[in-house]
């Protein structure tokens, strides 16, 4: 075997895969860690009432996600196009239909409050 060949071979290997050599990675993954903290620390402003451990325990949990997240994208070095578009498409429908579903039942929450203060 000739030194090319052996230099694709070690390209290829699964070792060489693994090492985490890509600076565009680590700054994609410091930003999601920031807008992370940027959507808890919003959650925690829109929602004041409650008891003064709660704005902790939301921000301390969206963290927890977002580095649970980045975990399994680090522990899992070879993932299939397929799957992460599938998981990003169902995120995304089911976010929207979350909020079309919200915008759909306001009114009539707001309704059966009023009715239910006259009373």
């Amino acid at each position: 075997m000739d030194s090319t060949q052996s230099d694709i071979f070690n390209e290829l290997s699964p070792a060489k895969a693994r090492k985490p050599n890509n600076l565009a990675m680590l700054l994609l993954r410091v930003v999601f860690i920031c807008v992370s903290a940027g959507v808890a620390t919003s959650i925690v402003q829109g929602n004041q009432s409650g008891p003064d451990w709660q704005p902790y325990a939301i921000f301390s949990g969206v963290m927890v996600m977002a580095l649970t997240v980045i975990a399994i994208d680090v522990f899992i070095p070879r993932k299939r196009i397929e799957v992460i578009s599938a998981i990003y498409f169902g995120l995304f429908v089911g976010i929207l239909l979350a909020y079309l579903m919200s915008m759909a039942l306001n009114p009539l929450l707001q309704d059966l409050a009023y009715r239910g203060s006259v009373t």
